[in-house]
């Protein structure tokens, strides 16, 4: 605007050539020719970045790969020997079929990368074809199918890695297990490669031998299984297994094997890694000693017998000892109780013994064990004491043993008392012991259990416990429901913890305050009425007190329920009743009668109820004709009927305990159509009677005229002026009018530029 001031100022004093107007025309010509390129560019640009979107570019080199590749798509790029291990792991998961082609990890890391496979080395080559059913290759997949490697290679050289990993025709599908390959890997396509290669040689060696059991009495059979294993052996391998038996640990002492013929030849190798001795061979001996026994694997090596590595050593070596069966013999086992830790006077609920009879199966052995109980010493000794009821043994007699050699006795045997022990009282604590003897009676021999220690036991028996619940008090013990009342317990103990107090209510609510300490406070609501028992009882770690009179408290809990009905005895129904007047429009001249009432539902008798109604909204509108016996109290603007004080009893299944007062009121007529002001009380001049008694409202619309009714039921007019519609009218047509002043301008500093160049 600037510049084309200057310019018309310049013409127009002839400091400016006309030849300077001409530049600012074709400039002007300039702009407007930039400003079309570059919306078309913008439009352009927008339309390509619309097409990119919805079009989104693809990969060239993907629409080049085959789907039929192991490695999916476009094979291995990375051709290290770390990124063709991560190809394999990738997302096709062709690990798998590496695996089942006995290729690890480390075989992939080790091969031998950018090696060049040619058609030339007659190679068999194994892809990814696409159907369904899985493969023999890919057991349980079911979106692809690797077929096998059956035919020569047709195609020119690629690219690949060499693994040192050899196969045989039969793994790969060829069907001819005696042509062996090595394994490759292609770049290109991620595809396997198979090159002729010649078989890798066979190796076979002792892998262990199974002795069992090692340690038998004479003449007992001792098992022999020998193992052997093998690499690269063909079906059918014929191998031999001796086993050779020597007297002592040290073989090259004796030389001469006790046993030289216990062996098994000609075991057919079966195409597995190992090979087993199956049935096992047998050795036994009637000479007690320790015996060492060798295995010794041979095979045909080219056409020379051959011993293999590890025979006669290391797992292929074992030891066994050959003993005269032991004496029979009886042992303390085991004792057991419960519980370890019991206060006086209790008795032991469970004290069983057990013994083993040793190398011995004869039925009739029997066995006498005793319970001993004693008590501990200061000196950490133990001496023999009687229990609370006088007793210090228990016998059990007669003992025969189980099937495997197992005496058992338990007590107590029946539910006589003298059949267990009763702790003894102390006001200390005492340790005592229950001892156990066995008396085996075919051999007359007694078996302690001084050096057994699991057929002595402990007991703890703690001084002697006093506790008792002293109190319970209840604040408040009267009251109208919700009734919120705190209760706080008391007790004593002695010798003993207190763990929690547990409170009921009497209403069918319980609560437990877990607590450690003598006393314990609580807070309970009562929701209904009635007269309820509370009761506590004290935990402790010895037990829980019983509930006595002292640890309840009595709690009286008022309930009560209102009732406010209206009724217009003008407007009858077809029975010649009332129709209810809640809710139903009442006319002018017509008579409401209005029901209060109270019910006692619960707790102690109500003293001294008085009944009182605000009718302050209802004499707006119609005058009191029967107070029912109330009567009317002004208090300022407020008129009140009330009765007089009146007692109202518990209810009953006979009998409700309800008391009811009425009243009736007489609409005006005409209905008075007083405006509403501000200074009137809330709700009046409402065309309603509104009434309400302890909660419990009654509202009786008035049939008044429509004038009334709006001004009754519309409390703000909406907002119908100018405002705002006037003021954005404004402020657009003052930029209406700025945009038509500065047109005019423009156009007038044109038509002066005009006149000043004409005849330039």
């Amino acid at each position: 605007m600037n510049t084309f001031r200057k310019l018309v100022t310049g013409v127009s004093s002839g400091t400016t050539p006309v030849s300077r107007l001409k530049f600012y025309g074709s400039r002007l010509a300039q702009e407007a020719a930039t400003r079309k390129i570059a919306t078309v560019l913008m439009i352009g640009l927008l339309i390509f970045q619309v097409a990119v979107f919805l079009f989104p570019p693809t990969s060239a080199r993907a629409n080049q790969c085959s789907e039929n590749n192991i490695i999916r798509p476009c094979g291995i790029t990375d051709t290290s020997n770390q990124g063709v291990l991560n190809a394999l792991k990738g997302p096709d998961n062709a690990i798998q079929l590496m695996n089942q082609l006995g290729v690890t990890d480390s075989d992939v890391l080790n091969g031998t990368p950018n090696q060049t496979v040619c058609k030339g080395q007659n190679p068999l080559s194994m892809g990814r074809e696409a159907g369904s059913g899985g493969s023999w290759l890919f057991p349980g997949h079911t979106d692809i199918y690797v077929g096998p490697a059956s035919s020569r290679w047709q195609q020119e050289c690629f690219s690949a890695e060499l693994l040192g990993n050899k196969v045989r025709g039969s793994d790969i599908g060829t069907g001819d297990p005696n042509q062996w390959y090595q394994v490759g890997i292609l770049y290109a396509c991620g595809n396997l490669v198979f090159i002729p290669t010649s078989p890798p040689s066979k190796s076979i060696a002792c892998t262990s031998l199974e002795a069992a059991p090692l340690a038998v009495d004479v003449n007992q059979p001792i098992k022999l299984t020998g193992r052997a294993s093998g690499q690269n052996i063909p079906n059918g391998e014929l191998v031999d297994m001796s086993y050779l038996v020597y007297r002592g640990t040290n073989p090259s002492v004796n030389t001469t094997p006790l046993v030289t013929k216990l062996e098994s030849k000609g075991i057919p190798w079966n195409g597995t890694e190992f090979i087993d001795d199956n049935p096992p061979k047998q050795f036994q001996t009637d000479q007690p000693d320790t015996y060492t026994i060798l295995l010794a694997v041979g095979y045909n090596n080219n056409g020379a017998p051959a011993l293999a590595p590890g025979s006669g050593v290391n797992e292929c070596q074992k030891v066994v000892t050959v003993k005269q069966p032991a004496q029979p013999t009886i042992v303390c086992q085991n004792l057991s109780i419960a519980p370890t830790t019991l206060a006086g006077g209790q008795p032991l609920s469970n004290l069983t013994g057990t013994a083993q009879l040793k190398n011995s199966n004869d039925p009739n052995e029997l066995a006498d064990m005793s319970f001993i109980f004693r008590e501990k010493q200061a000196d950490g000794s133990f001496t023999e004491v009687p229990d609370a009821k006088g007793k210090s043994r228990l016998e059990a007699a007669g003992l025969q043993p189980s099937g495997t050699g197992i005496y058992t006795a338990v007590k107590p045997s029946s539910g006589d008392s003298n059949d267990t022990f009763f702790m003894p009282t102390s006001t200390q604590q005492k340790t005592y012991q229950v001892f156990l003897r066995i008396y085996w009676r075919g051999h007359q021999t007694v078996s302690d259990a001084f050096s057994v220690p699991a057929c002595q036991k402990e007991i703890t028996v703690p001084p002697v416990q006093n506790f008792a619940c002293s109190s319970l008090k209840a604040n408040p013990t009267s009251g109208s429901a919700p009734l919120d009342v705190n209760f706080d317990a008391a007790g004593i103990a002695t010798n003993t913890t207190v763990s929690a107090f547990k409170f009921d209510y009497g209403d069918g609510q319980n609560q437990t305050v877990n607590t450690n300490q003598p006393t314990a406070r609580a807070v309970h609501k009562y929701t209904k009425g009635g007269r309820y028992t509370a009761s506590v009882i004290m935990q402790t770690a010895a037990g829980t007190t019983s509930v006595v009179p002292v640890c309840q408290a009595v709690v009286t809990v008022n309930e009560s329920d209102f009732a406010k009905i209206a009724a217009n005895i003008t407007l009858l129904t077809s029975d010649r009743q009332p129709t209810d007047a809640n809710g139903a429009v009442a006319r002018a001249g017509d008579q409401l009668r209005y029901t209060i009432g109270v019910q006692n539902k619960g707790g102690d008798v109500i003293r001294g109820f008085v009944f009182d109604d605000d009718i302050t909204d209802i004499l707006v509108y119609a005058d009191v004709v029967d107070p029912g016996g109330a009567q009317a109290v002004k208090q300022g603007a407020t008129t009140k009927l009330v009765w007089a004080p009146i007692d109202i009893p518990v209810g009953t299944s006979s009998s409700p305990g309800t008391v009811t007062k009425q009243f009736t009121v007489k609409l005006k007529d005409p209905i008075p159509f007083v405006a509403q002001k501000t200074t009137d009380l809330p709700g009046t001049n409402d065309c309603q009677l509104t009434n309400t008694f302890r909660s419990k409202v009654v509202v009786t619309p008035l049939g008044v005229d429509i004038n009334k009714q709006i001004e009754c039921v519309t409390k703000q007019l909406p907002q119908t002026g100018a405002g705002w519609s006037i003021v954005i009218m404004a402020m657009l047509a003052a930029a209406s009018f700025f945009l038509l002043l500065r047109n005019r301008l423009l156009k007038r500093e044109l038509q002066l530029v005009e006149t000043l160049t004409e005849g330039a």
